[in-house]
């Protein structure tokens, strides 16, 4: 079971940093942030180089947050 869940859990991960990396992208190029869109060259760039970038950002910052979640304290020893 917590097989299952963990795997969950991770694959609400890839695809929701996902698709936020690639609702961030396509507002970027929207709103011309990722340079001059001569001829769609916005479009390349928020494709091929915003969006891996900020996946791979969230998904880092994602995987960091589940581990500090997950940690396991060690019981402190109780003085007697």
């Amino acid at each position: 079971m917590k097989y299952l869940v963990n795997g969950l859990i991770a694959l609400l991960g890839v695809l929701g940093t996902g698709a936020v990396a690639g609702i961030g992208a396509i507002l970027m190029a929207g709103f011309e942030m990722t340079g001059s869109c001569f001829e769609g060259a916005c479009a390349y760039t928020a494709v091929f180089l915003v969006f891996p970038l900020l996946w791979i950002g969230l998904m880092a910052a994602f995987v960091a947050i589940w581990l500090l979640i997950r940690r396991k304290r060690k019981p402190r020893a109780t003085a007697t």
